[in-house]
């Protein structure tokens, strides 16, 4: 009986084993199909580049041939053309209003977390810390965002105070001051928001690495992740893209327009050498 067993189980193994081996034989034929897609992509992405790299090279050969034969580089004298006033007044705005969106989502912080000890529901608790976060943390954006009209401002018009003898310079300390009120103004609500938030101050008088050691145990997993990711993106976006434009963009500016770019070439080369190095300790740090 157990041999008859045996004999009619036979084919049933057969079966299975036709099978195993034509998913084993099917997978094997997919991957060499996805290596040979790999590699003909790797080719074209090779030649696409060294494609837009002799456009470009040919393209920005004939421009600057014809700018230097034909003497067609133009002179601009962006005092002329643009009112340093004018561009002044309009970050004074500018700081202005952001001031007051760090204050409008700083308030929505605090209504959001204030809610959160009259709620039972736990979707209806999770939705009021989301938005308070999310209000904080655009408030945070918004302080720092600040920074940059402020130094535009702040060194132009110290300057103009430097280049001209008979300027007044005491408007520009009294606007200069009231900025830096603002400023300072806002950046002690978004710490003393942070309290409100998750419930501890940020340390006081604290650097770089400590601040940044006690936000990163303040994170869970997946905002770490999230964090991780969007640095490096931006950190591949730097390298990449944005650098090589910004360089590109000088030497079109001092091409055409005879502009004087040498102390942004070495502004940005400075950063450029900042982000370089970052990279060498992330190397040095985890290959050890």
């Amino acid at each position: 009986m157990l041999s008859w067993q045996r004999l009619l189980d036979f084919p049933l193994i057969i079966c299975v084993y036709i099978v195993v081996m034509a998913e084993m034989d099917a997978e094997k034929k997919r991957r060499i199909r996805m290596k040979e897609k790999r590699k003909k992509s790797t080719r074209y992405r090779f030649w696409r580049n060294i494609v837009f790299i002799a456009v470009g090279g040919v393209v920005g050969f004939i421009a600057g041939s014809l700018v230097v034969y034909y003497d067609l580089a133009v002179r601009i004298d962006f005092s002329q053309l643009i009112s340093l006033k004018a561009v002044q007044d309009i970050m004074i705005v500018a700081i202005f209003l952001l001031f007051l969106g760090t204050l409008y989502y700083l308030h929505i912080s605090r209504e959001s977390m204030s809610r959160l000890e009259k709620m039972e529901d736990d979707e209806e608790i999770e939705s009021l810390e989301q938005a308070g976060n999310r209000a904080y943390a655009l408030a945070g954006i918004l302080t720092n965002l600040m920074q940059i009209p402020f130094m535009f401002y702040a060194a132009t018009g110290f300057a103009e105070g430097i280049r001209h003898a008979d300027f007044n310079i005491l408007p520009v300390f009294g606007k200069f001051f009231f900025l830096v009120l603002l400023i300072t103004v806002a950046s002690i609500l978004v710490r003393k928001g942070f309290k409100t938030v998750n419930g501890e101050e940020l340390p006081r008088y604290s650097n770089v690495r400590e601040t940044r050691d006690f936000l990163m145990d303040k994170m869970d997993e997946a905002e770490k992740q999230i964090n991780y990711e969007e640095n490096f993106e931006l950190v591949m976006k730097l390298v990449s893209f944005i650098f090589p434009s910004i360089y590109i963009g000088l030497i079109l500016l001092n091409l055409l327009f005879q502009l004087d770019t040498i102390l942004a070439w070495i502004a940005v080369s400075v950063i450029y050498l900042y982000v370089t190095v970052s990279q060498y300790k992330i190397v040095k740090r985890y290959y050890k």
